[in-house]
């Protein structure tokens, strides 16, 4: 009984850590542009547009190293090195294509499809140490939250650009109220 316990403890986290994860990302790259305009030198003012694909690598990487616990937990430490040089090694192939085609954009989609096929290896290997279960249709959403967000700040306007932030902070918190609320009450 306590295996199926710890199982629902790390899905219970797990389903939280996503939340934070969501709503981290969407708020940092809905607000991206105006935080760079307002505290960057002028000469990384374009810097913002990568912005959100570096946004969407960090969060397939924290799902990773969440996934990568389970190596700790099943004394696989050759797992977690090899599911590193699989992401690592698809940053690098996949960036020696794409940078000669697409600059920067190509530097950060690289490093996003490193972390993507990161956590796709932990998430996989993970089932033989320790039952996690992703919420696969929750994940699902909130990428297509982040995408859709993302897609919204390269429109060139400054009413999206106030809707965009005003409505993920929004979001983040209507998402993050449980959390909150369990704060506070501490």
């Amino acid at each position: 009984n306590s295996g199926h316990d710890s199982g629902d403890y790390i899905n219970s986290v797990l389903t939280k850590y996503l939340k934070i994860l969501f709503s981290a990302s969407i708020v940092i790259i809905g607000c991206s542009k105006y935080v760079v305009i307002f505290f960057a030198d002028t000469a990384f003012l374009d810097s913002w547009k990568y912005i959100p694909i570096l946004v969407t690598g960090v969060f397939f990487q924290a799902l990773s190293s969440f996934y990568g616990v389970s190596y700790l937990i099943g004394k696989n430490t050759k797992g977690a090195f090899s599911s590193s040089v699989y992401g690592g090694g698809t940053a690098v192939v996949s960036s020696v294509f794409l940078i000669p085609n697409f600059g920067l954009y190509g530097a950060a989609a690289g490093i996003t499809l490193g972390y993507i096929v990161m956590f796709i290896v932990r998430l996989v290997h993970s089932r033989r140490f320790v039952k996690i279960e992703m919420p696969f249709a929750r994940a699902g959403a909130y990428l297509a939250v982040i995408g859709t967000v993302a897609a919204a700040t390269y429109l060139d306007s400054v009413p999206t650009d106030i809707f965009l932030i005003i409505t993920t902070c929004a979001i983040a918190l209507f998402e993050m109220k449980d959390i909150i609320l369990k704060l506070i009450k501490r």
